[in-house]
């Protein structure tokens, strides 16, 4: 058999950044160490920080100390808001390029575009980037959810990071 390895290949640079942060965190922050929700989609990764003490949380409420790591896809601008207010050390894992999505969201939003995020509803990343929408947003992952956005909108589309450019490309295609 012959193995042949693609150009690209393992970790995008959040990923690496997002891992060797929760490494380190160990011998720089107060403990306990979690993170808030898995900290990449990598059951492998996951084991591996869960076997050197670095779980996963999924509510504010159960940090209770230590310090939280925020996971590469980022979290909703109110669970954010609830840890600053806990007796937690908060350390910022998400990736540089979904924080950017992140600022354009809260920007565009904000300047009165109504928001279309193409992608999965449910995928971590894209809950939190709908919290950092000031007006309306719909998130859509097909051509066919695409054409029920509503006419008259003045559209401004954010992708999640790990859309597939072909899809976002026929979408926008259909909005514009």
């Amino acid at each position: 058999m012959k193995v042949i390895l693609a150009e690209k290949r393992g970790f995008c640079y959040g990923v690496k950044k997002a891992v060797k942060r929760a490494e380190e965190a160990p011998q720089k922050y107060p403990l306990p160490i979690c993170t808030f929700g898995p900290l990449i989609h990598n059951t492998y990764q996951i084991r591996r920080l869960k076997e050197a003490g670095i779980s996963a949380i999924s509510s504010p409420g159960a940090a209770t100390g230590g310090t939280v790591i925020i996971r590469t896809h980022g979290i909703s601008d109110g669970i954010r808001n609830q840890l600053k207010k806990q007796n937690v050390r908060v350390l910022d894992a998400t990736c540089p390029f979904v924080k950017k999505i992140q600022h354009k969201v809260r920007t565009l939003s904000g300047k009165g575009y109504d928001l279309v995020i193409v992608g999965e509803k449910d995928h971590p990343e894209v809950k939190a980037l709908v919290s950092y929408a000031q007006g309306p947003i719909r998130v859509v992952n097909s051509v066919r959810e695409a054409a029920a956005i509503p006419a008259g909108w003045m559209v401004a589309v954010v992708s999640q990071s790990t859309q597939a450019r072909e899809d976002f490309v026929k979408i926008t295609e259909l909005i514009g």
